[in-house]
């Protein structure tokens, strides 16, 4: 696991700070259970239901739309959302 103040990743935690990322490309994104992106530049956030295990996600001060967020109410399993 990476660690440090903008980006930490573990079996079942993603956490981002201050960053540019783009979803289609995260590795075995369909583990990770708790996504928190903090003042990040999001690209193919749609690619979010790749994510099957998702429980939370987080996002703050991101560049997302109401649009964009439309995806996440297809999500089974995601239970928590906070922005």
């Amino acid at each position: 696991m990476q660690n440090n103040d903008k980006i930490l990743r573990g079996r079942d935690l993603f956490y981002l700070k201050e960053q540019v990322i783009d979803l289609a490309l995260v590795e075995d994104i369909e583990k990770i259970k708790e996504l928190i992106l903090h003042n990040c530049t999001i690209y193919n956030f749609s690619n979010i239901t790749a994510a099957t295990s998702l429980k939370l996600v987080a996002i703050v001060d991101c560049n997302i739309t109401s649009e964009d967020l439309s995806c996440l109410a297809k999500m089974e399993k995601l239970k928590t959302i906070t922005l």
